[in-house]
C-alpha cells in the first residue's frame, strides 16, 4: 500500500513528455499509440498514476520537476506527521509509493538533506531528523528574539484587516480545539504568526522568519498535544487583545511568554 499519494492530473500533459528522449516513447511510434500502451501496461500490472506532473509554460514535463515533485511530497508527508522524525527513508520502499524511479527520489533525499530535514546514516541510507533539547533550544532562542521583535513592530503597523484576519483564526484555532483536530491547528497556528510577522512591515524580518518557518512547523506538529492546543489558544487571545490595544510593552511581555511556555511543552516531551 501507498505511504502516500500524490494529485492525479490530466494524462494528456505527458504527449510532450513522450516525445523527449527519457520519454518512454521511443522507435517513432505515434505518441497517442504510445501513451494508450503504457497506460493498459501501468493498469495490467495493478498500478495506478498517483504522480500529479507540473508543466513548464512549453507543456514539457522534465526530471528536474519530477524530482522536484517527489521531493515536496516526501517533505509534506514529514512536516504533516505522516513520517515520523527519525524514521528511517528508504529509496526503494519510497520510488514505489509514489510509482516513480529511484533517481528522482534521491534528487529529492538531497534536497531534504541540505534543508536539514534529514540526514546520512553510519551505514548507509538516511532518516528523518529526530528532534533533541538542544535543536529545540537553538530554535525557539531565534524565535523568542524574532516573534517578540515582530510584534513589537505589529502594533505600530497591524491594520485593521491584519485584525479580522487574526479574529478568524482564533474562532477556526477554538473550532480545532473543542473537536481533538491537533493536526490541523498546527497550520492555524502557524498562519496566526506569519500574519502578525507580515504585519510588522518589516520584509527582512519576514523573510529570515520564513527561513525557519518550516522547522518551526516541524517542531510544532511534534509538541501539538490537548495541553500545547489550549495552551496555544489561550496565548493567541492573549496576544489578539493586546494587537488591538496597541500597547508595546504588553505585546512584548505576551509574545515572549508564550513562545517560552512553547518551549517548555515541547522541552517536556522530549527524553
Amino acid at each position: 500500500m501507498p505511504i502516500f499519494d500524490l494529485n492525479i492530473r490530466n494524462m494528456d500533459m505527458f504527449s510532450n513528455y513522450f516525445q523527449k528522449p527519457e520519454g518512454i516513447c521511443k522507435n517513432n511510434k505515434n505518441v497517442n499509440t504510445c501513451i494508450q500502451e503504457y497506460k493498459d501496461d501501468m493498469h495490467k500490472w495493478g498500478r495506478s498514476f498517483k504522480l500529479g506532473f507540473q508543466e513548464l509554460d512549453n507543456g514539457t514535463v522534465t526530471r528536474s520537476l519530477l524530482a522536484e515533485q517527489v521531493y515536496k511530497t516526501i517533505k509534506n508527508a514529514i512536516m504533516n506527521g505522516e513520517i515520523s522524525a527519525g524514521q528511517r527513508l528508504k529509496e526503494v520502499e519510497l520510488a514505489e509509493s509514489l510509482n516513480v524511479s529511484r533517481t528522482p527520489v534521491r534528487q529529492a533525499l538531497n534536497m531534504l538533506k541540505l534543508e536539514g530535514f534529514v540526514v546520512n546514516l553510519a551505514g548507509g541510507g538516511v532518516k528523518v531528523i529526530e528532534v533533541t533539547r538542544d535543536e529545540a533550544n537553538k530554535i525557539f532562542d531565534l524565535r523568542v528574539l524574532l516573534e517578540t521583535f515582530a510584534a513589537e513592530k505589529a502594533v505600530e503597523n497591524i491594520l485593521e484587516t491584519d485584525i479580522s484576519k487574526l479574529e478568524e483564526l482564533l474562532i477556526e484555532s477554538d473550532f480545532l480545539v473543542k473537536q481533538g483536530l491537533y493536526k490541523k491547528l498546527v497550520s492555524v497556528n502557524t498562519q496566526f504568526h506569519d500574519v502578525i510577522s507580515a504585519a510588522s512591515a518589516n520584509s527582512k524580518l519576514f523573510d529570515i522568519l520564513g527561513s525557519i518557518k518550516e522547522h518551526l512547523a516541524f517542531y510544532r506538529e511534534v509538541s501539538v498535544s490537548d495541553q500545547s492546543a489550549k495552551a496555544s489558544l489561550e496565548g493567541h487571545r492573549r496576544i489578539l487583545e493586546e494587537l488591538k490595544n496597541r500597547d508595546e510593552k504588553a505585546i512584548s511581555f505576551i509574545m515572549k511568554d508564550h513562545l517560552e511556555e512553547a518551549r517548555e511543552i515541547l522541552l517536556s516531551r522530549l527524553p
